[in-house]
């Protein structure tokens, strides 16, 4: 009962939020606030492309967690409260578990799409009522942590320290030594300046658009693993397009992703320059650690995916490895 009052009560605000519109105004809610870096390069670029390409046809009104907050979209969606989603689908694992184990594939989005593995993950988000739209990724090697103090020269790191990360960290936070602490995004600066926790995981990108920097002093290197992003409609929505209109939103799609590929490069580089000038410093693992951050962070991917979903998050590894684009299980 408590769940059906919550939809009713995100289907109201969404009615109040939206704009009129002539033709389509699909209601969109975003896993982060308005202005940080995945809104600006990822999901503003693909709603302007389609808002082009549909001659105004098809608009948007954009949400965020001060709407409905980070861990509690998924299902306002998939209700058809609101229309699209775009988050990191960590932030929903007990929704669709299979749709972590992402963080573990290679994120090359042509091989994604040439492969099968597009295919393979927009089937399994349909069965629970959404449209796999886009997946722009962040390139490789694009994940860190951000600390107070540096850390030790030790193969555990982390011992002793509360780190926020959500749960496709927290196999990788415990094999280092350190207890994770579930806290979204918007939380980590205040848990942070009030000693709650002794750093926390997040793209390299982002790290000062959140002013990490003042409230950590350090970045770890090396950097390792990519974080995915999703875009999903509401199949009743997506089924009610026009097939033109549908050949838009694919069509953008597949630019973004493949845009945002090159740009993450050059942020990655760039990010690391506006911490040091923020004041923040490097601070790094030891050479047994680094060389197996990336295979330590795809077991503890597909370890959470296992969790999560089972049998299907092991089918889809399975495919996966067999397409070359995630290690195979051991």
């Amino acid at each position: 009962m408590k769940a059906q009052l919550l939809l009713i009560a995100y289907a109201s605000v969404a009615a109040f939020v939206a704009t009129p519109a002539a033709a389509e105004n699909l209601r969109v809610l975003s896993a982060w606030d308005q202005n940080f870096v995945f809104n600006t390069t990822m999901l503003e670029p693909l709603l302007e492309k389609i808002e082009t390409a549909s001659e105004g046809e098809i608009t948007f009104s954009t949400n965020g967690p001060e709407v409905v907050p980070t861990f509690e979209q998924f299902e306002p969606v998939q209700a058809g409260a609101f229309d699209m989603l775009f988050a990191h689908p960590g932030y929903f694992s007990g929704n669709a578990g299979v749709g972590v184990t992402i963080d573990a594939i290679d994120p090359d989005p042509t091989k994604r799409r040439e492969t099968g593995v597009w295919d393979y993950l927009d089937e399994y988000y349909q069965k629970h009522g959404l449209k796999l739209i886009a997946m722009p990724p962040q390139g490789t090697n694009s994940l860190l942590f951000v600390t107070k103090d540096p850390l030790p020269e030790t193969d555990t790191p982390f011992k002793g320290l509360k780190l926020r990360a959500n749960v496709t960290y927290h196999a990788l936070v415990e094999t280092l030594g350190g207890a994770p602490v579930l806290m979204s995004g918007g939380e980590i600066y205040p848990g942070l300046q009030a000693g709650l926790i002794d750093g926390a995981a997040w793209s390299v990108v982002g790290v000062t658009d959140y002013k990490l920097s003042e409230v950590a002093g350090y970045w770890t290197e090396p950097s390792y693993g990519q974080t995915g992003t999703v875009v999903l409609m509401n199949l009743d929505t997506w089924e009610g397009l026009s097939d033109e209109s549908k050949s838009i939103i694919e069509q953008a799609a597949i630019e973004v992703e493949n845009e945002t590929t090159e740009l993450y490069t050059d942020l990655n580089d760039r990010e690391r320059e506006l911490m040091e000038e923020a004041g923040m410093k490097p601070t790094y693992y030891t050479d047994a650690v680094a060389s197996q951050l990336n295979d330590l962070w795809a077991e503890g991917v597909w370890a959470l995916g296992d969790e999560k979903a089972g049998a299907e998050s092991a089918a889809f590894r399975s495919f996966a490895a067999s397409k070359g684009m995630t290690p195979a299980a051991e």
